[in-house]
């Protein structure tokens, strides 16, 4: 059974954090933000959180993209609705994990942590995927990257060292919009696997999954690692990790800056 994110109890929830601002996307307008040069750092181990709220569906939507053209390692959500997880090194073997789960619910935020540690000998253990705090265990297809795999994430080899949110990167300096909706509180994490729970928490009330303060979280030293909040209009694509790994912007002006967040949006299973 398609089970979707509902919203419930808006505005009623005392969260303890507050999510002050989203950033808005618009793939007509090809809003999107890139790096164009990553350092070297951990390909084997990482952790990537996104908050998003959908407002277009039957197209893909880019949650973060690591390399160029199809040598990915990517998450984005396909004009299926489903969840697709791209890991691959610089090779052409592609490991594609892909959920049952529709994401479909236009009126609720979304939060989707992919945990990556390829040193695990345990299979299951070396790409997690949480939606909402669970984590993910009903698949379409389910095909766990190798042992040790080093994957595009984190890497400065040949023309790969590229990273986009709300885009492809084509050829290393081509981007390509396709986002339409909010997202808010993104994070990487170079060289860290992290649960879920470092990034969110349900409430003991109601049951609903929120976000938690990251800003004490370890990022490391690595500029890979960020931590977008897009709390000022006039820099959103200002890194407030403490690693200064600013994002380039593309059509997107201080206008995009929104106040509809998860913490005026609740989201919880249903």
């Amino acid at each position: 059974m398609e089970v979707l994110q509902r919203t419930a109890n808006r505005g009623s929830v005392s969260t303890g954090f507050n999510i002050d601002n989203s950033l808005k996307l618009e793939s007509d307008n090809t809003e999107h933000l890139y790096v164009t040069t990553m350092t070297s750092g951990n390909r084997r181990t990482w952790t990537y959180s996104i908050w998003f709220k959908r407002t277009e569906l039957a197209f893909t939507n880019v949650l973060i993209h690591f390399g160029v053209n199809n040598q990915v390692t990517r998450m984005m959500i396909d004009d299926t609705d489903q969840l697709f997880v791209d890991m691959c090194d610089t090779g052409t073997t592609l490991y594609r994990s892909i959920t049952n789960r529709l994401l479909r619910d236009t009126s609720a935020w979304y939060h989707v942590v992919l945990r990556v540690d390829t040193t695990q000998s345990t299979e299951a253990d070396r790409m997690r995927v949480y939606i909402n705090g669970v984590e993910e265990t009903s698949w379409a297809q389910h095909q766990i990257p190798p042992q040790n795999l080093d994957t595009l994430a984190n890497t400065t080899a040949g023309a790969y060292d590229a990273m986009g949110i709300g885009t492809y990167v084509w050829a290393g300096s081509s981007y390509d919009g396709s986002f339409s909706g909010y997202i808010a509180q993104a994070a990487h994490v170079d060289g860290q696997s992290y649960a879920a729970t470092e990034f969110g928490e349900f409430d003991e009330d109601s049951g609903v999954w929120k976000p938690k303060d990251i800003t004490g979280l370890t990022y490391g030293s690595s500029n890979n690692s960020f931590l977008l909040d897009f709390s000022d209009s006039s820099d959103l694509g200002n890194d407030s990790s403490g690693n200064n790994n600013d994002w380039s912007l593309t059509n997107i002006t201080a206008a995009d800056q929104s106040t509809d967040t998860p913490t005026n949006n609740f989201c919880t299973l249903n």
